[in-house]
């Protein structure tokens, strides 16, 4: 399917979470992508995931893993602002934390 490409630039982001270790990559892709902001986030991927090789390693606790994403903000109307993009990483990361316990690395 055609799809224009957007008018105003994106805004690329990453995040690094800490999850328990059963939490799929998908999982967190998914809360990333619908997390309710009133901007666009789209593209969410992940690109790292880390297993400690023992409990504390570093600073991660027994039975969890990081993992990071990468993902967009957008606006199909303007050119987002500095506080909106901060507005609508501060919901993403409350809604990991919400919904799957994260916490930000």
């Amino acid at each position: 399917k055609y799809r224009p490409l957007p008018k105003f630039p994106i805004v690329p982001r990453d995040i690094a979470v800490v999850v328990d270790r059963n939490i799929e990559a998908q999982t967190v892709i998914d809360i990333i992508n619908t997390a309710k902001t009133q901007v666009i986030v789209e593209n969410a991927k992940v690109f790292d995931v880390y297993y400690p090789k023992e409990a504390g390693d570093k600073g991660i606790p027994e039975g969890k893993k990081s993992m990071a994403f990468s993902f967009e903000l957008r606006s199909d109307e303007r050119t987002l602002t500095v506080d909106e993009v901060a507005k609508a990483f501060d919901k993403i990361v409350r809604s990991l934390e919400y919904k799957l316990g994260a916490k930000l690395r």
